[in-house]
């Protein structure tokens, strides 16, 4: 019956509820549920700004920062370089294209200067055919010859000098006002040129 009386507290004691504030009281090297989040959040948050300090100050984030600053001016320096190399090319362009003008200004000058220079050789050639042409002398050439040549002349004189009614300087009259068949004159005729 002891043993019943011995047991009985533990049956009651394990059917009964728990002891009030039993739960309340923390474990031995335990965090209060209630007090872990915010201690965490503010452990989370100064770890994280002693860490940043930390960081800021030490010779790792100073040559991180040093070598970003050498990067942005390198590329700067790149920009400003390929800026640079546009622009002369640009320039070098407008230089190409103004001696291109050039030269085909002075090609057009030289072809302009050669032609006046050729017509002008081609006149003086011509002048002189003719002048070859007016000093012949037709009377030791044969009928036929003569024709030919006497034809030549009339073509450069503009009129026939075998017909004086045909020539425009003297207003068609011929020998009337010229002096006959040339002995009244003692000479021989030549026919007169008007070149106005």
């Amino acid at each position: 019956m002891g043993q019943g009386s011995q047991g009985s507290p533990i049956g009651i004691g394990s059917q009964s509820s728990p002891v009030e504030g039993l739960d309340d009281i923390p474990d031995e090297g335990a965090t209060p549920f209630v007090l872990s989040r915010p201690e965490g959040r503010d452990k989370q948050k100064a770890v994280k700004k002693k860490g940043k300090v930390v960081a800021e100050s030490s010779d790792m984030y100073t040559t991180q920062l040093l070598e970003f600053g050498n990067d942005m001016r390198e590329r700067q320096k790149s920009r400003m370089e390929y800026e640079n190399r546009k622009i002369n090319l640009q320039e070098r362009r407008l230089e190409r294209e103004a001696e291109e003008w050039a030269y085909k200004r002075q090609v057009r000058v030289q072809e302009a200067e050669q032609w006046a220079l050729e017509k002008k050789e081609r006149e003086a050639a011509i002048l002189q055919q003719n002048m070859n042409i007016l000093e012949k002398d037709l009377s030791k050439m044969t009928p036929r010859k003569k024709k030919f040549w006497r034809s030549k002349q009339n073509d450069i004189y503009g009129y026939d000098q075998d017909d004086p009614n045909s020539n425009p300087g003297d207003g068609g009259d011929g020998d009337a006002s010229g002096g006959g068949d040339g002995d009244e004159s003692g000479g021989d005729y030549f026919p007169v040129m008007d070149y106005d």
